[in-house]
């Protein structure tokens, strides 16, 4: 007779159950993602997953929500530089784990699958302006102008790390993200972040 896996309810449940399925799917991609041994990697009964997720891609979104809950939360410290040195800080540190690095794998070489992707687009339609919310209250302190564009700057905060990281295998120290971080705001109070630069 097999031992008993120990009963878990509630939040706990789905903690365990969700990150147990990020770290699986970070090893194995969606295809091959199995139920049965995201319950073993969480030491829970199969049943207690499909009572809340009947689907694989229920599951797997979400797990997904729950990175992106965790990487576009979005400080308020009063300054710019604080809130972007705290927002890049966390997407560098999921971005260098193994998780992070097997998920964005995941991303890269599954992404175009009919599947995935229907699990991937929703959420980042519903998540795509989170992070914006920094620079508006940026340009409501008037430390940038009023035609600063969030979403150009948003992404011009994360593309270089990125860049170090995926494409040249490279850690990213504190130091790095205060040069990035120089830069954005040096280009942006120059109106170099607006959307049109008459605007600002």
């Amino acid at each position: 007779m097999g031992a008993l896996v120990p009963q878990v309810r509630g939040e706990r449940l789905v903690a365990k159950v969700l990150e147990a399925t990020l770290q699986e799917l970070a090893v194995v991609g969606y295809r091959a993602l199995s139920i049965e041994v995201v319950a073993d990697r969480a030491n829970v009964n199969k049943t207690s997953i499909y009572r809340r997720w009947p689907a694989k891609a229920e599951l797997v979104t979400a797990a997904f929500r729950l990175v992106v809950d965790e990487l576009l939360y979005v400080p308020d410290e009063g300054s710019l530089r604080v809130d972007l040195a705290k927002f890049i800080g966390r997407f560098r540190d999921f971005a260098q784990s193994a998780r992070g690095r097997g998920l964005f794998r995941v991303m890269a070489s599954e992404g175009e699958s009919s599947e995935l992707r229907e699990i991937l687009a929703p959420i980042k339609a519903s998540t795509r302006c989170l992070p914006h919310a920094i620079i508006a209250r940026a340009i409501q302190r008037g430390e940038i102008p009023s035609g600063s564009d969030p979403e150009l700057i948003v992404h011009c905060a994360i593309a270089p790390v990125m860049n170090w990281i995926q494409m040249d295998n490279l850690e990213v120290d504190d130091r790095r993200i205060e040069q990035v971080i120089d830069l954005i705001l040096l280009g942006a109070k120059h109106a170099g972040g607006c959307a049109v630069r008459e605007a600002c």
